[in-house]
């Protein structure tokens, strides 16, 4: 999930020639799994207080969720994706279409 603000913000501060040429804005975006609970109640269980609502962007299902977390993590972090001084550890500069493209790598090698 993220906030609408962190989106809102890398759009506005996207540079113009990055607009042309339509290269995607990354933002903070959290990526974690849950295997017990739906999305909805895994969300609200974390608990933080925020003047705004969080949007999930994208859901992937998958017989072994911890794998493939620990497997998108991995390649964000290998990009220096990771947002090291976010409160929690699966804070990353991405977004939901860019991560919706390592999936497809991942499960398809394309």
């Amino acid at each position: 999930y993220y906030y609408p603000t962190y989106r809102e913000n890398a759009e506005r501060e996207r540079p113009h020639v990055w607009k042309e040429v339509r290269k995607a804005a990354l933002w903070h975006c959290k990526i974690g799994e849950t295997h017990d609970q739906d999305t909805e109640t895994r969300t609200k269980q974390q608990g933080r207080v925020f003047p705004e609502k969080k949007v999930i962007a994208l859901i992937m299902k998958t017989d072994d969720s911890k794998r493939l977390e620990t497997m998108i993590h991995d390649i964000l972090k290998m990009w220096d994706r990771w947002v090291e001084n976010a409160e929690g550890e699966e804070w990353f500069l991405t977004s939901p279409a860019e991560v919706e493209r390592i999936y497809t790598f991942l499960l398809f090698g394309r």
